[in-house]
């Protein structure tokens, strides 16, 4: 059996925090944050203050969504009670479900690319980010 945890007072918890030495710095401010990590943390850092209204989804959307799962539910019930239903027939079914990933899609309302990242990475060295931003751009073309 494992030994019982003691249960100790707040006082006596932080006598033996200082008699082990721990200190707790607390969060380290942005001016102090280093170089080579810094973009990291900027990222992280606004993404704290992001609300959710900026997020959720619009309910039109939603209902755009489920009209495409319910039909592709109903393409696959007519398949499986189709005695007929060879490997072509889901092969199509297989393309049609597939086509979505490779289409560029556009927000309604401001017509931005919604398959672009709000927070993409970055790289420390300018050669390596100058090599991501074309591979970025060749994308997108």
């Amino acid at each position: 059996m494992p030994p019982r945890k003691e249960d100790l007072s707040e006082a006596a918890l932080r006598r033996k925090v200082h008699d082990h030495g721990i200190r707790f710095k607390g969060p380290v401010p942005p001016e102090e944050w280093p170089n080579e990590h810094k973009h990291h943390f900027d990222v992280a850092h606004t993404i704290q203050f992001l609300r959710y209204d900026a997020y959720k989804t619009s309910f039109k959307r939603k209902t755009d969504y489920q009209k495409r799962v319910r039909s592709l539910r109903r393409q696959v019930q007519e398949l499986l009670d189709d005695v007929n239903a060879n490997e072509p027939s889901w092969r199509q079914l297989e393309r049609d479900i597939f086509k979505r990933l490779d289409q560029s899609i556009f927000c309604g309302k401001c017509k931005k690319d919604l398959t672009k990242v709000d927070y993409e990475a970055n790289c420390t060295y300018h050669e390596d980010q100058a090599k991501l931003n074309a591979k970025r751009s060749s994308r997108r073309e």
